[in-house]
């Protein structure tokens, strides 16, 4: 036998043992996983990996619709970890809809005045950590077009709120996904993603308030008393936008603003470039501590406008 030969049989044996090893080493991490996720109390009860990703993985959802026939004024869901969409409803009654499997459940009720959608998940049964493949979505059918209160707490999943709706308050918040809002509110609208994007559309509110720790923000259409977006990571848009007081917060990303005004504007970026057209003329304060600064100059009895940017450019024009 050769040295090339007796090497390569080597290199072949010691592939295969480095695989072998890996395979039994990553089951016993993943039945160790699936014991603790299991919640049970004796460890012979605990399911193996592959009955634990089975049941997590391979999950069938089935529809069930709740008909709460109380009225209410506000409207809460809690605890959800899928998509939440809120439709119309065709024949005036209150429909909810939910995706529900063994161990996954909800409560739907009308206390108080508020409609409450809570999804209820029993840990023993379903675990705490599950995975899911498909789009499931919780859709509640609003019966009325104005209500006072909107609160969504959506841990994964994205949350849709389309026009035609009109509250006093609204408040949405997404661990992970991404929010749509379109509905009006008439004083304080607040939105926040820790992962995913936000976009809000025509609504006149009294404060507006954006925040994204990993994603986009962008409104269109917005008119507020004060607008406040921030980004960590992700840009920030604005067309067609006004307000009496506008700020802005990026960490990594660009900010754009068309056809936007307010008297007081202030833009405030770490890594990216700015760029505005504004509807009428400030009073500029711009500074790039590594970049390029291009605006008007400054007139007075327009209101104010300071940008600033660590590293990336500034442009401002304004178009009237």
């Amino acid at each position: 036998m050769s040295n090339n030969t007796a090497k390569v049989i080597i290199i072949a044996v010691i592939v295969i043992a480095v695989i072998v090893g890996a395979w039994f080493g990553l089951r016993a991490i993943l039945n160790g996983i699936a014991g603790w996720f299991s919640d049970r109390g004796e460890r012979a009860d605990r399911p193996g990996v592959f009955e634990w990703f089975s049941r997590h993985v391979d999950t069938e959802f089935e529809t069930v619709t709740y008909k709460p026939g109380d009225r209410f004024d506000s409207v809460e869901v809690y605890g959800v970890d899928c998509d939440v969409r809120f439709e119309k409803s065709d024949d005036g009654k209150c429909v909810v809809e939910c995706p529900e499997c063994e161990g996954v459940t909800h409560k739907v009720e009308v206390s108080d005045g508020r409609l409450r959608v809570e999804r209820l998940i029993d840990r023993k049964v379903y675990g705490r950590l599950h995975i899911i493949w498909k789009n499931e979505a919780i859709v509640v059918r609003l019966p009325g077009d104005s209500y006072e209160r909107l609160t969504v707490e959506n841990s994964s999943g994205n949350v849709s709120v389309p026009a035609g709706f009109s509250f006093e308050n609204a408040r949405a918040a997404c661990t992970s996904g991404d929010i749509a809002f379109g509905a009006a509110v008439k004083e304080s609208l607040e939105l926040k993603a820790t992962s995913g994007n936000i976009a809000v559309r025509d609504t006149d509110c009294e404060d507006l308030k954006a925040e994204t720790s990993s994603g986009g923000i962008s409104m269109s259409g917005c008119r507020a008393d004060d607008i406040e977006a921030e980004s960590t990571s992700g840009g920030i848009w604005m067309e067609n936008c006004t307000g009496r007081e506008i700020g802005l917060s990026c960490t990594s990303g660009d900010v754009v603003l068309k056809a936007c005004d307010g008297e007081d504007i202030s833009i405030s970026c770490t890594s990216g470039d700015v760029t505005a057209e504004l509807l009428s003329g400030k009073e500029f304060s711009c500074r790039a501590t590594s970049g390029n600064v291009d605006v008007p100059e400054s007139v007075r009895g327009g209101g104010r406008c300071s940008i600033s940017t660590t590293s990336g450019d500034i442009e401002v024009r304004v178009i009237r």
